[in-house]
Formats: C-alpha cells, structure tokens, sequence
C-alpha cells in the first residue's frame, strides 16, 4: 500500500516549509520513523521521519522547494511481508567464457612493429625522416602499388592513431561586483518574508529609557558562586530582566495583548508566554517559556539556561517556537547599547536589553545631595505596535522595569 509523507505544520502559526535536503534517495528502503528529509521554516529547522516502512517510491517536492503545510512530499510503498512473496528463481548459473587475446597497445604509434615487410628501394631522405620519427621501416607496408616506402607512410606511421585533443580553455570568469555570490538558505529566506509581513503590519515605534542597574549587578554579582551551587546555572543578569518585565507585564497587560482590527477586538491571552531570541549560527530563534508569569528567579535561569542550550544545539521542538505573547530580546552579549526591533506577529511589542556600561552619573545621596558616581547603566528599548499602545504606556511599561532593576532585584536564596 502506499503511504503519502506531508509537509506537516510546525507550529501554529507556520503554514508553509522548505524541503532543504532529502535523506532518502527515490528506491531507498526506509524504516518507520527513520529520518526521511529535513525541512525549514521561519520557526524551526527539524527532521521530517518516515511514516511506515517500506521504498521511497517517488520524491515529488525537491530540495529548495517551498510548499504549504499538507502538501504531499513523497510516496512510500510500504513493505510486504516476507511470506507474501512470490519465491523467485534461482539465477542461472554463470556460462563460461573464453577470453579473447587483447592487442599490445600501439602507444603514440612510435616504433610500430605491426607485420615485417621485405626491404625495398628506400630514398635516402625517408630513411632520415624514418629515424627521427623512431619509425621501424622494415614493418611498414607502402601504400601505393609496389614495394617502395614513401614519406607519407612515413609520417602516418609516426602519427598517433588518435591525436590527443588540446585540453578545453576554461572559460574567463566574470567579474562579480562586490566580490562572491552566495546563495540565500531556506531558513533566511523564511525570516526575512516573516520580517516584511511584521512590518507591513504592525505600525513600529520605539521608546528607549535608561536604568541604572548597579544594585542588581551588585546582588548578581554577589550570589553567582552560592546559585551555581543550588541550581546547576549560571547566574546572569538575564533572569533579572526577565523578572523585572513580567512584573511589568502584570501592571500593564496591554501590552502582552493583540489586537484583530478586522473583528475589531482586543485579545487577552491565558498566560505569559515568554520568548527569548537566541542567535545560532543558521540565524536567530525564538523559544518560548511557557508560564513564564508563574516563574520565580531561580526557575526563569534554568528555563533560560536550557532553551539557549537546546537552540544552539539545534535541539528545540517545533512547539517550543510559537505561542508567544511577549519578547524579550537581550542584546548585550554583542555589544549593543539599543536597538530596534521587529515585532514577532501577532505579539505587540519586544523589550530590548543592551549592554551594561560603567560610566560617571548624577546620583541623590542622603547626607551630601547631588554626587557623581559611577555606576552600571542600561539601555532598555521597548518596540510597539502603535495601532494599540500609545507612546505613554510605552514610557509607563519602560520605568516600572527600570525600578524594579534599580531596586537591587528579588532575593537569589531559595524560592527567590
């Protein structure tokens, strides 16, 4: 019987894949769930398994090619049990062969010793022309009436048989301005059609405020080797940042909505799904912590700590992409102080964390008033979809995340 093999849908919000490379070639045998081909989208790149046992009977979607979720692959045949087989002959037995004599190779045809001829007359000027040609004269036979060996037979007995051809001139490049031209993969080719549609969507502004952060470095700081201990993890300042804007997202709940202009709703979600971007060398992912609202410290950095390890590995299941209600995107591993950001559709907005820096600020003190110091500071860039958040609850979301990291964070013991 044959057993269809379907682009599935990787996500819930995936509607289409690309067949990046197929395992199994058309006649391969395959076994039920065997890695079959593997596939791309803007979510996930994973292996696709063979639904049944059986032959790869026809491939008919190729690599490169992109299709909508359902579209059939390929055909497989399933395998028919070993005793509903018809018995097959024996093959007949070999018949015996007598080899035939090869003949010796003529080489350039230089000595040729192919039958002795008896001498004739032989000019003076054939016979030098014969011993510069390596030529045998004795084994020539004139090709004209008589017995006389001329220049020509001469000549065409020094010829190769087959003059070797020149090689073929490689044709002169063609210069490319700006220098190689590389192909654009399935998965790039996926972000960036994902990025456009955002765009062509969502009406992007950003707001950008500056934290201080210096108590929550310090408290991080401070609790890393006794953390590592208890938990298993590091201990950075990303789980602190994640907190911070949950708690933000408790006070502000706008902005872990979406909106349906055409319904013309506003939807609330049941939960705070988390994603944290990743960059991986096949381009940025987006895993999401599901719950991420119920989370305390300690639980958000080994959720963290296991979804950046897992997307570099290539490790993440497709349903661990999508579902998302709100981003936060943190930046500061590469150096950046701010940036924005595209909105992941259907979501409304994604926090940006940059780097921390140590520079001199203006700071209250209790006893000597206005003092410079130095101290960590942080840029937080919110990106938002301003068909439904204002620019006031932008800047109200920015600085109660900015408080809440002033503040020092929560408790790093147990359950904190």
């Amino acid at each position: 019987m044959d057993v269809p093999v379907t682009m599935p849908q990787l996500g819930e919000s995936v509607t289409e894949g690309t067949v990046t490379r197929w395992l199994k070639g058309a006649g391969d045998s395959v076994e039920a769930d065997e890695p079959l081909l593997e596939v791309s989208t803007d979510k996930v790149d994973t292996e696709i398994p063979s639904p049944a046992a059986g032959i790869l009977r026809s491939i008919l979607v190729q690599e490169d090619e992109t299709v909508d979720t359902g579209t059939q692959l390929a055909t497989i045949t399933e395998a028919v049990p070993a005793a509903a087989l018809p018995a097959v002959p024996p093959p007949p037995a070999p018949v015996a062969r007598t080899p035939h004599p090869v003949a010796p190779d003529r080489g350039n045809g230089v000595a040729v010793r192919s039958r002795a001829r008896s001498g004739g007359y032989v000019t003076p000027f054939v016979r030098t022309l014969a011993r510069e040609h390596g030529v045998d004269l004795a084994s020539l036979r004139p090709s004209r009436s008589g017995d006389r060996v001329r220049r020509g037979d001469v000549l065409a007995a020094a010829r190769p048989p087959h003059p070797p051809q020149p090689p073929p001139i490689a044709p002169v490049p063609q210069a490319v301005r700006g220098g190689a031209v590389v192909g654009i993969g399935p998965a790039r080719r996926a972000f960036a059609a994902s990025a456009l549609e955002s765009l062509r969507t969502s009406a992007h502004l950003t707001t950008v405020v500056e934290a201080d952060v210096t108590e929550t470095v310090r408290s991080c700081e401070a609790a890393a080797a006794s953390f590592r201990a208890r938990e298993g993890v590091e201990l950075t300042l990303r789980p602190f940042l994640a907190l911070a804007a949950l708690s933000a997202l408790r006070a502000h709940p706008i902005l872990g909505a979406r909106v349906d202009l055409d319904r013309k709703e506003i939807v609330h979600p049941d939960g705070t799904h988390l994603a944290v971007p990743v960059d991986t060398p096949d381009g940025p992912v987006a895993p999401v912590i599901r719950d991420a609202g119920r989370l305390n410290l300690a639980g958000l950095a080994r959720a963290l700590d296991d979804l950046h390890d897992r997307a570099r590995t290539g490790r993440l299941a497709p349903e661990e992409l999508s579902g998302a209600t709100f981003t936060l995107d943190d930046r500061s591993a590469e150096g950046a102080l701010f940036a924005t950001a595209v909105i992941a559709q259907p979501q409304v907005a994604v926090l940006g964390a940059g780097a921390v820096t140590r520079r001199p600020v203006a700071v209250a003190h209790p006893a000597l008033g206005e003092v410079v110091a130095v101290r960590s500071m942080l840029c937080l860039a919110l990106t938002y979809d301003h068909r439904l958040i204002d620019g006031a609850d932008a800047a109200r979301f920015l600085t109660a995340v900015a408080e809440r990291l002033a503040d020092g964070g929560p408790a790093t013991g147990p359950g904190g």
